[in-house]
């Protein structure tokens, strides 16, 4: 995984991802992982994004049989997926708790979850391996609609 590799390349790679990363991640030195001494390529929540997301797409096979209700409800899936990160971030900005690195982590992962069903079921449907390809061919199901 490109988000994890900048302590296990040399210095110019490393920096070189980190660069590239920096165009989707702030990159704050006190909200990511620093591993031998080099931060990883993104912050504590977008690697939480990303592993969920790796995850989800993979564990799709295993998801796939709550497609019946998750298709059809993939606006208000998403939208909710939002909402742990929101309140980790909201709370912290207004001083309410402090966020940590597991809080940023695990309620990234939560949206990468979310978001990786979709992607992965979006793949699916599109090869033609997806078990709700109906007739029409649409990822969202039956009603037409995310």
């Amino acid at each position: 995984m490109l988000v994890v590799s900048p302590p296990f390349l040399g210095d110019a790679e490393g920096w070189l991802v980190r660069r590239a990363l920096s165009l989707f991640c702030h990159q704050l030195p006190d909200r990511t992982l620093i591993i031998d001494g080099t931060q990883l390529g993104v912050c504590h929540r977008c690697l939480g994004i990303y592993a969920a997301l790796a995850v989800a797409t993979l564990g799709y096979v295993g998801l796939r049989r709550y497609d019946r209700f998750l298709g059809p409800h993939a606006g208000w899936v998403l939208s909710a997926s939002v909402v742990p990160p929101g309140i980790d971030w909201l709370g912290g900005l207004m001083n309410l708790w402090v966020n940590t690195p597991t809080s940023r982590i695990a309620t990234g992962a939560i949206f990468g979850v979310a978001a990786g069903y979709y992607l992965a079921r979006a793949f699916a449907d599109a090869l033609g391996r997806s078990p709700t390809r109906g007739t029409g061919g649409s990822v969202a199901g039956e009603n037409g609609h995310l």
